[in-house]
């Protein structure tokens, strides 16, 4: 005893902090004779065939066992005991990040005799207080999806792949917030939070997904979203693969939406039309290829995949500056591929591991046109592309010295890039005003407003790279009840290598025009007028690191009663981009005792036989902080305007070594908030951060059917915002946490305005939700969703942008006014996506015959609308001028999905091969419902409200008279629907499956 406490203190002194990334499930249990007295000593094994080797545990004083950091699968569980008859039990299930408890009840006889059970019943956690979905094989051989393993993750009641809120929505919270794991490794972009392209894989390669909204442990990540797992899949002792293609075009596809605009020929800017555009044709080819198998039978096993998706398109068009209006011929090709292999090894039975690899880059060869015709003809569209590397590297050491402590080394690398070419090497000019009849300029040289030679700005490179470690115990105590202690440390490197810009210069040319002063009071101009010398774009090469450290107690206090007594501790800082100026290299830090987070919670078996369960839970959550951030107000991006007078109009002259004329003045409009001389992050600014509770119960209807009903409450307490004033030289910002610290000072704002509110997000939602596993040949997962999304803050994704993925730097809190309505009054209410009642309908029937067995897969959903706004531009940027809501709601949007697809086997084949046939039905019935429509009052191109005095906005006032007074129209397009549910499309699919 005094050996494994000493063992076990050396271990939390070692580990001492840290992050699990789930990639495995619990399974654990008692055993008992027929008097239900406990069975101390027996023997339990465990096999899988997602397990390379049995695993096996002896029973301690009170009966119990553990297999902690088991991969999910379906198992068979055998025990054997002196004085007893062997029992085995096949069929139990074991999900990632859940825990399935078993009571096991030995018979007496001899040991040579054995009882054999087969589990049927669908298994609820007894253990845990978090809510969690898991999608299986089974929805994804069953389901219309997409290509991605994402798409299902919508089971989840609180789920919801909203574009106003820059992706996936997790009860209430933003795009740019969830977690996004693969195989361990986080696979969020650490620049906007979301989930990239070159890590959305093809559910073929996923073994199994994991969705957390909320109750989550110590263990889980840094986050104010919902925690995605995904695991994918290995090989077996047994060799199984498929070979399939995808194939999708132009003919499997509806007519698309119109476009709301304004008539391009009309100068008056005042007639609109719904522009329709025409379908582009286009082709979709997506060969799958996977093989997996054994190595050494027991001991090594490997598994690979490869899936490409080439897609073609072409296009039609013409273009208004082109005086011909010749159409012309477009095409543009794209490649992405996923490349997968894994290798699972366990050279004992105390030792296992894995090591992953995931290939995904993209290529695109092209580019096309706008269809409408408004692009420029001058452009080198053909030549046009992009190119981005991505690469993920996982792997994991699973080392379990004795019965009760299981120790785990998990690793990653991440690498993701960006790059352009085919850009023009021209240097860029763009005329800001018409040319044409000027006196002086030469014929050469008169052209519209626009660009008058192809646009050059280009990625040179943009790296992003992650690196994690992750070090993790498990340790089971059998003492007042059973404690199953979980401690573990993570370190999370990121970096970013950036260079954007235009390479060879970017003129703007202002044709006999004045040019009034920013830097200086007066005005000034050239003969022919005036031109800036603009030096825009990002640079720098930055990396930090993010630490973390947890304690967990899950804590069986009785059969039926289980504590989760959790804390977490992260830190990290915030890079500086720029630093020659003085600058901190690390501009902001936050210690372990900054991101102090309880995660609290309790589990009850209320009957004692796993049938109905009532959990509740409470607990904070932190954001990681993400790039986009420094990159923008740190000193990544650049823009400096060096403004001379015009004073030859033969422009071609101007070059970045011949800047003719007296400079005037140089602007820089990128005001860094990290300046030493002129600090402006707040030295108080803390983590942003969230707390929720949580109360949910399961109850078995069923063997194969569940039924759960959920509340959640979620509450935003800060938000890190770039918090801004207007001044002479443009935006100046605060980085702070809005209506706390220096943006509640009133001496840091102008005599007659407010400080700034805080930002408010409140969430509370009730779920029902029923799940039927297959059986009786059909299957189902329905949810209700209840819920109310109310305050003045979306989140780190803007759904009053339109889904802007700019974590702490969107439009939120720039200017004072930007939170106040028309009234002067502070604007809160139902934000951009709040839906009350939410339904979702997933579900599929087989029919079974003598050529095989079909299926149909159905998917509905049917959701409230979003609350429009009225949007008047005031000064420099929209405010809701009638608070939130005031134009109603979109309309109720539904949608079905459809899959149809039919297995057999071939004559004479052997047993293993079958073929499957399927097509995946979008939006079957073609609905084109209203998703969006234009808000904005005042017309676009008459410019904002203007105020003598800002701080007379404050005041109240009429928005509508004033637009009178300063001769500001009414935008035509105000009320008109300018977005629609997606067309429908049809993808079909054959796979050879063995």
């Amino acid at each position: 005893m005094l050996r494994s406490s000493i063992r076990v203190s050396i271990l939390w002194l070692l580990v001492g902090a840290g992050v699990a990334q789930e990639t495995t499930g619990t399974l654990s249990g008692s055993v008992s004779d027929p008097s239900g007295a406990v069975v101390p000593g027996a023997r339990v094994e465990i096999a899988s065939p997602t397990l390379v080797r049995a695993l096996a545990a002896v029973t301690d004083s009170s009966g119990g066992f553990q297999f902690p950091l088991v991969p999910p699968g379906t198992y068979t569980i055998g025990v054997q005991a002196q004085g007893f008859r062997g029992l085995k039990q096949a069929g139990v299930t074991v999900a990632v990040g859940r825990t399935t408890s078993l009571t096991l009840k030995l018979e007496v006889g001899a040991v040579t005799e054995s009882v054999v059970i087969q589990a049927s019943a669908v298994q609820i956690d007894t253990t845990a207080s978090s809510a969690t979905i898991n999608v299986t094989q089974e929805f994804f051989d069953r389901m219309p999806k997409s290509r991605s393993f994402d798409s299902l993750i919508q089971l989840a009641p609180g789920v919801r792949n909203e574009p106003k809120s820059g992706q996936y929505t997790v009860d209430g919270a933003s795009g740019s917030e969830n977690s996004w794991i693969i195989d361990g490794v986080e696979r969020s972009s650490i620049r906007t939070g979301a989930l990239g392209g070159s890590a959305s894989i093809p559910y073929e390669f996923v073994q199994e997904v994991e969705v957390k909204s909320s109750g989550f442990e110590a263990q889980y990540p840094a986050t104010t979203g919902g925690v995605i797992n995904a695991v994918t899949r290995s090989g077996g002792n047994d060799f199984h693969g498929q070979v399939g293609l995808y194939f999708n075009n132009d003919a499997l596809q509806a007519r698309p939406r119109p476009t709301l605009r304004l008539v391009p020929t009309d100068s008056s800017r005042n007639s609109i039309e719904y522009f329709q555009n025409s379908r582009d044709p286009y082709r979709t080819l997506g060969p799958v290829l996977s093989l997996g198998g054994r190595i050494v039978k027991d001991k090594a096993w490997f598994f690979g995949g490869w899936s490409p998706l080439f897609t073609r398109t072409t296009r039609v068009t013409s273009f208004f500056d082109d005086p011909s209006h010749r159409p012309r011929d477009f095409e543009t090709r794209s490649r992405r591929d996923y490349l997968t292999g894994k290798l699972d090894y366990a050279p004992t039975s105390k030792l296992r591991g894995f090591v992953s690899y995931l290939y995904s880059p993209t290529k695109t060869n092209g580019n096309l046109p706008a269809q409408d015709g408004t692009s420029r003809s001058t452009t080198p569209w053909t030549q046009l592309g992009s190119r981005s590397p991505a690469a993920t590297y996982g792997w994991s050491v699973t080392y379990t010295p004795t019965a009760k402590l299981v120790v785990n080394y998990h690793g990653g690398f991440v690498y993701t890039n960006t790059k352009s070419y085919g850009v023009p090497s021209n240097i860029f000019y763009s005329f800001q005003n018409s040319s044409i009849g000027l006196p002086g300029v030469p014929a050469n040289l008169q052209a519209p407003t626009g660009n008058f030679t192809p646009g050059t700005n280009q990625t040179n490179f943009d790296k992003q790279n992650r690196q994690v470690h992750y070090l993790d115990a498990d340790y089971l105590l059998s003492r007042w009840g059973q404690h199953n202690f979980k401690t573990g440390y993570s370190i999370n490197r990121l970096s970013n290598d950036v260079f954007t810009g235009y390479p060879n210069g970017y003129f703007l040319i202002y044709w006999n025009l004045t040019y009034s002063g920013v830097t200086r009071s007066d005005t000034m101009r050239g003969p022919h007028g005036y031109y800036i010398n603009r030096v825009i774009g990002t640079k720098g090469n930055v990396g930090s690191n993010n630490e973390g450290f947890y304690l967990q107690d899950n804590w069986r206090v009785n059969r039926r009663l289980t504590l989760n007594l959790g804390v977490r501790f992260d830190r990290e800082f915030v890079p500086s981009f720029r630093t020659d100026n003085g600058a901190k290299s690390r501009a902001i830090e936050w210690g372990f005792g900054d991101k102090l987070a309880p995660r609290l919670g309790f589990a009850w078996d209320v009957l004692g036989n796993a049938r109905w369960t009532l959990k509740a839970g409470y607990g904070r959550l932190f954001d990681q902080f993400k790039y986009e951030l420094p990159r923008g107000s740190f000193g990544g991006d650049v823009w400096l305007d060096f403004v001379y007078p015009l004073d030859d109009p033969d422009i071609l002259k101007i070059t970045p070594a011949n800047t003719p004329g007296n400079l005037f003045e140089v602007v820089d409009w990128r005001i860094t908030s990290n300046d030493p001389g002129n600090n402006l992050i707040d030295p108080n600014l803390a983590p942003m951060r969230k707390h929720y509770y949580n109360l949910l119960t399961d109850y078995r209807l069923t063997e194969t059917t569940v039924l759960s009903v959920r509340y959640t409450r979620n509450r935003l307490d800060r938000a890190i915002e770039d918090t801004g004033l207007l001044t002479s030289r443009g935006e100046q910002y605060f980085i702070a946490n809005p209506g706390y610290g220096v943006t509640a000072d009133p001496r840091n704002y102008p005599a007659g305005f407010p400080t700034s509110p805080a930002a408010v997000q409140n969430y509370d939602a009730l779920e029902i939700r029923g799940d039927k596993r297959f059986s009786r040949n059909f299957m189902y997962a329905a949810s209700y969703t209840y819920s109310r999304l109310w305050g003045n803050y979306s989140g780190l994704a803007s759904s009053d942008e339109g889904g802007r993925t700019s974590p702490n730097v969107d439009r939120n809190f720039d200017l004072p006014w930007e939170k106040y309505d028309g009234g002067g009054k502070p604007v809160y209410g139902l934000l951009a996506t709040d839906r009350p009642h939410t339904f979702k309908l997933f579900g599929s029937y087989s029919l079974r015959s003598r050529v095989g067995s079909t299926s149909l897969s159905p998917v509905f959903q049917a959701f409230t609308g979003t609350p429009l706004s009225t949007e008047a531009g005031v000064i420099s940027l929209p405010i809701l001028v009638n608070g939130r809501g005031d134009l109603g709601r979109t309309p109720v949007y539904t949608n079905t999905d459809l899959q149809i697809g039919h297995e057999f086997k071939l004559p004479r084949a052997r047993e293993g091969l079958r073929v499957r046939v399927q097509g995946d039905l979008f939006n079957l019935f073609n609905q084109g419902n209203v998703t969006n429509s234009y808000v904005r009052y005042n017309h676009s191109s008459d410019g904002n409200l203007q105020f003598a005095r800002q701080a007379d906005i404050f005041k109240g006032f009429d928005y509508r008279a004033l637009m009178q007074v300063q001769k500001k129209r009414v935008d035509p397009r105000f009320g008109l629907a300018n977005g629609w549910q997606g067309e429908r499309f049809t993808r079909l699919a054959i796979h050879f499956i063995f």
